[in-house]
């Protein structure tokens, strides 16, 4: 395990979509196809490897609810079929999310199915960890409110210890990677209950 001074430091959303874009894409879509159902009510945070499910998204009569302004971008062709909501707040420049106070209750107010969620790193001691804790704060939320989490991580984030805990383990119902990740750390995940399938 490592604590890498990279993991502390929150890239530019642009810089971040072209880095290991093959494996984020095929972990998107083996996600779209298999956990997301038609009348869906769904929850995509902002990371770039959630954000790669809207192109797989070929339900119907889907309810997508996302903090990320490219997120919606993504999903605004699906207009008038998919229903498209997202929260107030401020607009990070680093992230292009909405954070704060009202992203927040937004959140805490509204119930959905899934929520799909990445981070920067994950251990089997830590789970999910992240850099920035506006944005934890509201990833959170978004936890909260779901009856399902679902994690999308490529094999590169195994062993990364960001910042501060997004989400225990414990808390993780299904994690989506793929052939890369260690499998002492795959075992570990699964001996705490969760869900893993494996991409190859």
């Amino acid at each position: 395990m490592r604590v890498d001074a990279a993991a502390f430091v929150e890239p530019l959303f642009s810089n971040k979509r072209p880095v290991n874009r093959t494996k984020k894409s095929v972990i998107a879509r083996y996600t779209a196809n298999n956990f997301v159902h038609d009348n869906d009510i769904i929850i995509l945070e902002a990371g770039t490897t959630v954000a790669m499910m809207v192109r797989h998204l070929t339900q119907r009569n889907l309810t997508v609810i996302t903090h990320g302004l490219a997120t919606l971008n993504e999903l605004a062709p699906r207009l008038p079929d998919t229903n498209i909501m997202t929260c107030g707040g401020m607009l990070r420049d680093v992230s292009l999310t909405f954070v704060g106070p009202q992203a927040i209750q937004y959140f805490e107010n509204i119930r959905v199915n899934t929520f799909f969620v990445s981070a920067t790193g994950i251990t089997p001691e830590d789970g999910l960890t992240d850099p920035n804790l506006l944005e934890i704060q509201v990833k959170q939320a978004m936890a909260s409110s779901a009856s399902r989490i679902i994690a999308l991580m490529d094999s590169t984030k195994f062993g990364v210890r960001s910042f501060s805990q997004l989400l225990k383990p414990d808390a993780i119902d299904v994690l989506v990677t793929d052939a890369g990740a260690p499998l002492p750390d795959v075992e570990q995940l699964q001996a705490s209950g969760i869900e893993v399938h494996i991409v190859r």
